[in-house]
């Protein structure tokens, strides 16, 4: 009896494990939180206080972190005292563009966590809201230089990063003249709003966008038309597509619920291999009628895209050129050689005879493999704009992981280069990601 007694506690001891209980949180993390949470509350309280001073150290704290603690805050944004209303608003409006999950929050082979956005801003300066965005997805969005001083208003939560750049391209009357190059810069010009947009989708980090339909039909021959759909796949600056299959169609009607269906050609399936350097990649899918009196539009196209994907970036940057030999951290702070994920820079200089080349030698200790084969590293110009430079003096790899490179890049006569910017993706995983498109023509 004692041993079934036992083993009855220890079975209800693990049972919420099984259950799918979240983990506890490290020890002391929980009361830390909670400290916090009524730093904030108190704080927000003084805001009322008549005193000048303990309303100003109180909206100075809460600037700092009020936003840790973000849900107190949002409740707060429409208090019926004015100073607390207009306070918690201006914290909130400083907010930056944040994923939603950290990448080590996101399940494997999930990929729909990753690259999702928060956006908040009230008639923000235009330049403002940009850069927020470029800092989260490691992009550099270009638009008018006419409209980076104009406020803007967007309010987005949990979203794709691609529609994220929708809004924004609806809100400034522009839209993306092509995907993101392989430095991750991508233009948005000024559009009158005669050019229809083309049917698009987002999900995670990606986005699918219909470029043409084709439609053909056999002479003599009582068949079905069949409709072959050039479809875009392109991909943010912080992710790497190794490669992909043709996508699976998975639903397929028209507007009045008909089903379409993939053609026999569509079960023969494909893989293609993609460049580091891409960030987009064309494919095509087969339909046609699977039943009579199918409408030649789309409502609907439900396609799964299998993937294998790099993401989990890390970024070090070295602003000043003239501060080599050093060594930096992933968190871009000093930090001791041979330490994991450091990036220790001997030199960045001028090749000899000039004619525009520069020559760059660092060193990166990497232990994960997957970092070790994705490590790159930019020139950074004058006006920010990055430019990738290429291993010609070779490439060892130490037993500890130390990854030693000699790169070059040719710029012209563009002058001195600003810094040098080096990344490498920490996780590699295999998965899909489903994407919806709807309103599609057919002819």
């Amino acid at each position: 009896m004692r041993l079934l007694l036992v083993l009855a506690l220890l079975l209800l001891a693990v049972v919420p494990a099984w259950a799918g209980d979240p983990p506890p949180l490290p020890k002391g993390a929980k009361g830390a939180e909670e400290e916090l949470r009524a730093q904030v509350a108190a704080w927000l309280a003084e805001l009322r206080s008549e005193s000048f001073r303990v309303r100003e150290a109180a909206r100075r704290n809460l600037l700092a972190r009020g936003l840790q603690a973000r849900d107190l805050l949002e409740a707060a944004k429409d208090d019926p005292d004015p100073e607390v209303r207009r306070t918690v608003r201006a914290v909130l409006a400083r907010a930056p563009a944040r994923p939603t999950k950290a990448a080590a929050q996101v399940q494997p082979g999930d990929f729909r966590g990753i690259g999702r956005l928060t956006v908040k801003a009230q008639d923000e300066r235009l330049a403002d809201v940009v850069k927020r965005i470029d800092e989260a997805i490691g992009a550099q969005l270009e638009l008018p230089e006419a409209q980076l001083e104009k406020p803007v208003t967007l309010s987005l939560t949990d979203a794709p990063c691609y529609d994220v750049i929708a809004a924004l391209a609806r809100a400034t009357s522009t839209r993306p003249q092509q995907p993101f190059d392989r430095s991750g810069r991508m233009q948005l010009l000024a559009t009158d709003g005669k050019i229809e947009p083309a049917p698009r989708a987002a999900a995670g980090p990606m986005q699918i966008t219909v470029l043409e339909v084709a439609a053909t039909r056999s002479f003599g021959v009582s068949t079905v038309p069949r409709y072959a759909l050039k479809l875009r796949l392109e991909w943010a600056p912080f992710v790497q597509v190794q490669q992909y299959e043709r996508p699976t169609i998975e639903v397929a009607r028209d507007k009045d619920g008909k089903r379409f269906r993939a053609t026999p050609a569509m079960s023969r399936g494909a893989t293609y291999g993609v460049g580091s350097s891409t960030k987009h990649h064309t494919t095509t899918v087969h339909i046609e009628p699977a039943e009579a009196g199918c409408k030649e539009h789309l409502g609907a196209l439900e396609v799964r895209v299998p993937m294998r994907l790099r993401y989990d970036l890390a970024t070090v940057t070295l602003a000043d050129i003239a501060a080599v030999p050093t060594c930096l951290g992933a968190d871009g702070k000093s930090a001791k050689p041979g330490t994991n994920e450091s990036v220790q820079i001997h030199s960045i200089a001028e090749a000899e005879g000039g004619r525009g080349q520069w020559v760059v030698d660092f060193t990166a200790t990497l232990v994960d493999e997957s970092a070790q084969k994705t490590l790159q590293a930019y020139l950074i110009e004058a006006d920010g704009t990055l430019r990738r430079v290429s291993v010609y003096g070779g490439r060892s790899i130490g037993a500890d992981g130390t990854v030693r490179i000699t790169a070059r890049a040719y710029r012209g006569t563009t002058g001195k280069p600003k810094g040098l910017q080096v990344t490498w993706f920490r996780r590699q995983e295999q998965g899909s990601l489903r994407f919806r498109l709807e309103d599609i023509p057919l002819r």
